[in-house]
């Protein structure tokens, strides 16, 4: 895929490149102007639950209209070159009056019933906790936006940043003791340390060992394609997906390939590695089973659209979310759906398991509380933003950020507000908890420790 992320249609996802591409990337830049909003920062193709006038009263239904349709989903739905276009535009300039004819976008993600599912009322939230009640315990801040998890190992806080940058901090203060450039951003991958190393993904399709003690490069595998995966090192290799189309398994000590599968679509999760087997999602819809040993396919199974979330599993369970507004539980020995729960929107949030219990952000402003066994919601709990942050649980309660700015801490039993601590800018990392610490960054370039 070539382009910028945000601004980018679908279809080039999938490697096509027509000219109705260029008519959303146009739209999605109006959209931006007159919005202010960064689609950068939201999750794609959300513009049609992002509408306009809510930003800007002033833009007219009809200009709407007509941008809206720049940013169809289906090419098909959009204009059919740029002459078309501003033969539009000009008909609306001469005359306002008159609305124009455009036909509406398709929703991107739309929630429909689902009969395996029960809805339950959200949960009642307790009055918020006055943000001057939680202080950090240290901010550190980086050179640009932190959109990813970080990770603790060594008494050391690792964290990407858009900056190209891996940053190394104490957990004790927040004091700086190093950062690795690499030569594109590392910001979309979460590090993983394994014995004395740490390991990171790029866009510039390089995978990273860097010496934990002093930030020097071990060495560097350059893929296809850049690496927005994350790394999960087991059993000394490091595995990995690519926008190249592949899954990777290279040793660890000294970055030689072991074997690569051809996924056949962009790998932009964090795959689950057990004893035997590999779970990760791609862009183009699936959920692959492969062999650790040897790469081999096991089972595949689709969703209805693109799997940015990473897999987890417990009880012979898969469980992931999907673009298509669908919390999936797949038999994880053949790749049978178990059962589907909807959300109103798209899901880019991870699922974690505690308990009984499916916990899991989707782009409609909620986290959700699900039953593994059945699949019925359990409570759910309402933000002012998108909940792209996948949810950490510590103790009796469950944490997770926001776009509206928010760190939230809620109870596990029924979803109840025990405290939120707001950043003044959208948060889309996701919080790591140790020793009662939570560390989360967000897009205003800090890292945060919080007390749980």
């Amino acid at each position: 895929m070539i382009g910028t992320e945000g601004y980018s249609p679908p279809e080039q996802y999938r490697g096509q490149a027509e000219p109705a591409g260029d008519i959303y990337t146009l739209g999605a830049t109006l959209h931006h102007v007159l919005t202010q909003q960064d689609p950068r920062l939201e999750p794609p193709f959300t513009f049609a639950e992002r509408p306009i006038h809510k930003a800007n009263p002033t833009v007219s239904p009809e200009l709407e209209a007509i941008i809206m349709r720049c940013l169809a989903y289906d090419p098909k739905e959009r204009f059919l070159n740029a002459k078309a276009l501003k033969e539009t535009l000009e008909q609306l300039k001469e005359s306002l009056a008159a609305p124009v004819a455009v036909p509406a976008a398709v929703p991107v993600g739309a929630a429909t019933p689902s009969s395996g599912t029960h809805p339950v009322p959200s949960a009642e939230t307790a009055q918020p906790i006055e943000d001057a009640a939680i202080q950090p315990i240290w901010v550190f801040k980086c050179e640009d936006e932190i959109r990813q998890k970080a990770v603790v190992a060594n008494k050391m806080v690792f964290v990407g940043a858009y900056d190209n940058n891996l940053y190394a901090v104490k957990t004790s203060n927040g004091e700086f003791v190093w950062k690795y450039p690499a030569e594109d951003s590392v910001g979309s991958s979460i590090p993983f340390v394994y014995e004395d190393h740490v390991y990171i993904g790029s866009a510039d399709k390089n995978m990273y060992s860097i010496q934990i003690k002093n930030g020097r490069l071990n060495w560097k595998f350059q893929a296809g394609g850049a690496i927005y995966s994350s790394p999960v090192v087991k059993f000394d290799h490091v595995f990995f997906g690519s926008d190249d189309g592949y899954f990777y398994a290279i040793n660890s000590n000294h970055g030689r390939s072991a074997w690569k599968t051809n996924a056949y679509g962009a790998v932009r999760g964090t795959p689950f590695v057990d004893d035997e087997f590999i779970y990760f999602g791609t862009e183009g819809g699936y959920i692959y089973c492969l062999e650790l040993a040897s790469g081999k396919t096991k089972w595949q199974s689709q969703a209805k659209r693109s799997i940015t979330s990473s897999p987890t599993v417990a009880d012979e369970i898969v469980f992931v979310g999907s673009m298509d507004a669908t919390v999936y539980a797949f038999d994880a020995g053949s790749g049978y759906v178990i059962w589907r729960f909807r959300a109103r929107r798209p899901i880019i949030s991870s699922p974690i398991m505690h308990k009984d219990t499916v916990y899991i952000g989707s782009s409609d402003g909620s986290l959700y509380a699900i039953d593994m066994e059945s699949g019925r919601q359990q409570w759910s709990f309402e933000t002012e933003g998108q909940v792209n942050s996948s949810p950490a649980v510590w103790d009796d309660a469950v944490y997770f950020g926001s776009t509206d700015g928010n760190v939230y801490s809620l109870g596990l039993r029924r979803g109840d507000l025990r405290w939120q601590f707001n950043t003044n800018a959208p948060i889309v990392a996701s919080p790591v908890i140790v020793d009662n610490v939570v560390y989360i960054g967000s897009t205003n370039h800090n890292l945060y420790a919080l007390p749980a």
